[in-house]
């Protein structure tokens, strides 16, 4: 859980020069992330985790994951909330009741408007129905994968993104937009303890 952490944090600040917009639609769905690893012995693994993920119109993100023995039984209940009101990231264990602080800035969201015109060079596409613009990932000036984003309501549908020894797609699905959700959703839980020992520092530019 830890290393795909480190992985994935460094591609928020990817896309500063993407406009991402005041007024948000709210957004449930299911989240289902797919992780293909090549271990060293050439052995594949491939895991499969799925999540709830739920925004605010103000922006804040949360997706909760509960991981489950055999039987259903449930082990451990995680999640990565990003509260847009302070604004922070946290990975929150609810076992512990520990919100682990990652880093306190506004994150750049990979986001386009007005169906890609202000990014023609881009790609267009369909996902589930949705009219798509495709964004090239990059890391360390290196192409590494796509996002596709419904650029009417400013929603990733789908990361595909392959590191050295991993492939990992993530996609939404059973997608619900303009509920109301009580906005401490969004918030630490009451009780929560918070920890700074994973905190990495903002970007200089930010």
């Amino acid at each position: 859980m830890h290393a795909k952490r480190s992985t994935i944090l460094p591609l928020v600040f990817l896309f500063s020069a993407l406009y991402a917009r005041a007024q948000w639609r709210s957004v449930r769905a299911t989240m289902t992330t797919t992780e293909t690893i090549t271990m060293r012995d050439g052995h594949v693994r491939t895991d499969t985790t799925t999540s709830e993920y739920y925004r605010s119109t103000s922006g804040s993100e949360l997706t909760v994951t509960i991981l489950r023995a055999p039987g259903d039984q449930m082990v451990r209940k995680l999640a990565e909330l990003y509260d847009a009101e302070e604004p922070a990231q946290y990975s929150l264990d609810y076992s512990t009741k520990t919100a682990y602080l990652i880093v306190r800035m506004p994150i750049p969201k990979p986001l386009i408007t007005d169906r890609g015109a202000e990014h023609p060079e881009l790609q267009h596409g369909t996902y589930l129905g949705f009219y798509c613009v495709l964004v090239p990932v990059m890391l360390d000036g290196k192409r590494i994968g796509t996002y596709w984003v419904d650029d009417k309501d400013d929603l990733i549908l789908k990361k595909d993104i392959t590191l050295p020894g991993s492939h990992t797609v993530t996609t939404l699905s059973d997608i619900t937009l303009d509920g109301k959700y009580d906005p401490s959703l969004f918030r630490i839980p009451s009780g929560f303890t918070i920890d700074t020992s994973r905190t990495k520092a903002a970007p200089a530019n930010f």
